[in-house]
């Protein structure tokens, strides 16, 4: 559609400028009509408006995307993955949408990768797994003190430091920033 218009208004000025060339009586007249229709003609922008914003607003996700990555409790390894990833599809939908050939196929491009870069995970997989590991631990511990021959007031109170300390180990778990 971009190109259509724009061949329209290069069509446009080039007839001005023959028109102007046409109405000129010296040489001087001519040669100002040529410069003039040239310039006219050079002055119509070949650029698409629909896939430069296109690609400005894959940019704005992408950036919305990194911030978010930045203020998760992701370690540092996994943010650095995640922004690779983020960075990842941000390019390939700017690829799509310079190959795109109608402004739907630009605007689909855009959405695909909008989509694409939203759906980067955020969570963190070192953390998650490692706390689920202490959940597994806190479980056999309070089953071992269930199979124990302590109290009952024992074994509550077993379990309750069980609980207090793998709720610590957590806290701690997320206050990590490094895989190590």
């Amino acid at each position: 559609e971009e190109k259509d218009k724009a061949k329209a208004e290069v069509e446009k000025e080039a007839e001005k400028a023959k028109n102007s060339i046409d109405q000129s009586t010296t040489n001087e007249a001519v040669t100002e009509a040529k410069d003039n229709g040239k310039s006219a003609i050079n002055a119509v922008d070949a650029t698409s408006k629909a896939k430069s914003d296109a690609k400005s607003e894959v940019d704005r996700v992408a950036d919305a995307k990194k911030s978010e990555i930045d203020a998760s409790n992701m370690t540092a390894e996994e943010k650095a993955k995640a922004k690779a990833e983020v960075e990842k599809e941000a390019t390939k939908a700017k690829d799509s949408i310079d190959k795109a050939t109608t402004d739907n196929a630009v605007s689909e491009a855009k959405e695909v990768g909008k989509e694409a870069i939203n759906s980067v995970d955020i969570t963190s997989k070192a953390k998650a797994d490692v706390k689920t590991e202490i959940d597994r631990v806190a479980e056999a511990k309070k089953s071992e003190i269930d199979a124990s021959n302590m109290t009952d007031e024992e074994k509550a109170k077993a379990k309750e430091e069980v609980e207090k300390e793998a709720e610590q180990a957590k806290a701690s778990i997320d206050q990590a920033t490094t895989d190590v």
